[in-house]
């Protein structure tokens, strides 16, 4: 049986609160700047936040294609639409990414050897993950060049190259061809035919798509508070061994946790919160 593992890479491989004066930082908060700039040339209001919160369980995790049409439309809800429109709306959303991709190498450009530091032990899990027979994937909602940039600058691209397809081979699997973070887990799932998929993953959100999608099941690492894993929800996935919540990777009894993890079917080991997570 073929296995695969999908990565996301902020809070995964990468931390979860990086420095604010990182380029791939500065290229979220020009993203944001040309959605309002746009905004603002249509006569629409200035980005209203409160109306693009949501419940990040139940809700679907935009992409950065999403992200940016929740900022363009009046509403911040593109998604309701006729497909024209939608349709419409994404094709400003992909030039205003790619004004922003311009921007984030030009600051790549300005630092000089500039290198992201992977979270603690994430090259000894996927050295592992290797070894017991695991294809890694990128499974994010990132731009494919950023995907691309990200794990160069990390020492980490290695991992994810399979065969003659760098990454995750297909054309929906980044943060522009998808608008949703689920479609980009059920693409790849789809495309291993019969086999096993995870998902790793370090939000609210990523538990959700574990939950939504037939036929994979998560790893966690939380970066949200820990008494929010105690949501009924939660709580289920947890005690029917669809998701695994660890501390983090960094020493190796976590890391072969994850991995028996990997390895079990549903039911075959206990599925416990880490110990920062209990009350």
């Amino acid at each position: 049986m073929r296995k695969q593992l999908l990565c996301d890479i902020d809070g995964v491989l990468l931390p979860a609160d990086p420095d604010p004066e990182l380029p791939y930082m500065k290229r979220l908060v020009y993203l944001r700047k040309l959605c309002e700039e746009y905004r603002k040339s249509q006569g629409l209001k200035q980005i209203d936040d409160s109306l693009i919160t949501h419940d990040r369980f139940n809700k679907r995790e935009t992409t950065d294609l999403g992200y940016a049409m929740t900022l363009l439309y009046p509403d911040h809800n593109p998604f309701a639409q006729p497909l024209s429109c939608l349709l419409d709306i994404a094709d400003i959303a992909e030039s205003l990414i790619k004004d922003s991709m311009i921007y984030y190498f030009k600051l790549l450009k300005e630092s000089n050897e500039l290198v992201y530091e992977p979270n603690p032990g994430i090259r000894e899990f996927l050295s592992q993950c290797q070894k017991a027979g695991w294809i890694l994937k990128i499974a994010s909602g990132n731009p494919y060049d950023l995907t691309e940039s990200k794990l160069r600058l990390s020492g980490l691209e290695n991992y994810f190259k399979n065969g003659d397809h760098p990454f995750l081979d297909l054309k929906m699997s980044y943060g522009e061809e998808a608008f949703f973070r689920d479609s980009i887990i059920i693409s790849a799932r789809n495309r291993l035919f019969d086999g096993k998929t995870l998902y790793i993953g370090d939000r609210v959100s990523d538990i959700g798509v574990v939950s939504r999608v037939e036929g994979v099941r998560g790893i966690i690492i939380p970066s949200f508070p820990a008494e929010q894993l105690y949501s009924t929800q939660i709580q289920d996935l947890v005690f029917t061994n669809r998701i695994l919540v660890l501390d983090g990777l960094s020493d190796k009894k976590l890391r072969n946790q994850a991995l028996s993890f990997m390895e079990s079917n549903n039911q075959d080991i206990e599925t416990k919160l880490p110990i920062s997570a209990k009350r």
